[in-house]
């Protein structure tokens, strides 16, 4: 994470943040060394907030020295989920940074359904044809209708899906690049904002600078579990969506046949692609 951070090209701009920090810090430690010395001059309540910032600018002063480490390894961190996401999907996965194999192995599922699909009409047509050579010659006809009349269907699915996942992919991109470059400016903005939660009263601005980096960092393995579901479902193959019976009264009586989507078939895990 700390490299990450390094070739991103921010470390020098951080820098001159944290300088400008250590400046300012400088100007506090000196402004509550002479209302020290000078306390007759000052309030009791004033002598006590003074005494309560002492120890929040020391703090405050070593984690604006190591805020670009401390972002470095909660970056670590979210490695580490990512790692352990793809030991749970036992290497089924792919990575959230090639849009371009997320469309491939979304569009292989649903090629080898239309193809499969185009096989069994071709066979049927064939099969239909040699049975009898008058009535096989219609069969052929309407056979080859009813599947260039699927075919266009498959085709114009086909449009209708690659708009949808275009859609959502490129909002997912904006989501990515979004956290992404959010984390940047939390890094290089962290010198100012330590700083500012020295100050009495905006003590939040330390824990908000923390639980922002937390919240950018996981971003990316969250997006990446939500993508590789679909995706992992798909290639195990033994997944089945069925509405269970006993919230359904089917156990209850003959109901007729229940409806159910497998991965096996290969729609089950488009439409969760999909969706």
């Amino acid at each position: 994470g700390y490299q990450s951070l390094m070739d991103s090209g921010v470390a020098p701009l951080w820098g001159q943040f944290r300088n400008m920090a250590y400046v300012f810090l400088v100007i506090i430690m000196l402004v509550i060394g002479f209302m020290i010395m000078f306390r007759s001059k000052i309030g009791g309540q004033l002598m006590v907030s003074l005494g309560n910032t002492i120890p929040s600018v020391i703090v405050s002063l070593i984690l604006i020295t190591f805020s670009f480490a401390i972002a470095g390894i909660i970056i670590d961190l979210g490695g580490v989920l990512i790692s352990l996401l793809y030991g749970i999907f036992e290497g089924k996965s792919i990575s959230i940074q090639n849009f371009g194999q997320l469309f491939s192995v979304m569009f292989q599922g649903m090629g080898e359904q239309l193809q499969s699909l185009f096989q069994e009409k071709v066979t049927d047509i064939m099969q239909g044809f040699t049975s009898n050579i008058i009535g096989g010659y219609f069969k052929m006809i309407f056979e080859f209708d009813k599947a260039l009349l699927m075919g266009l269907l498959g085709i114009l699915a086909s449009i209708i899906a690659a708009g949808v996942v275009c859609v959502g992919a490129v909002k997912l991109l904006i989501v990515l690049y979004k956290a992404y470059f959010e984390l940047l400016l939390n890094v290089v903005l962290s010198p100012m904002k330590i700083l500012l939660g020295t100050l009495p009263g905006q003590e939040n601005m330390k824990v908000n600078w923390f639980t922002g980096l937390i919240r950018n960092v996981l971003v990316f393995p969250i997006v990446y579990f939500i993508v590789n579901i679909p995706i992992f479902l798909m290639q195990t193959g033994n997944v089945v969506l069925q509405l269970p019976e006993k919230l359904t009264g089917a156990n209850l009586g003959d109901t007729g046949d229940a409806m159910s989507l497998s991965t096996s078939e290969g729609y089950l895990g488009l439409i969760i692609a999909f969706v």
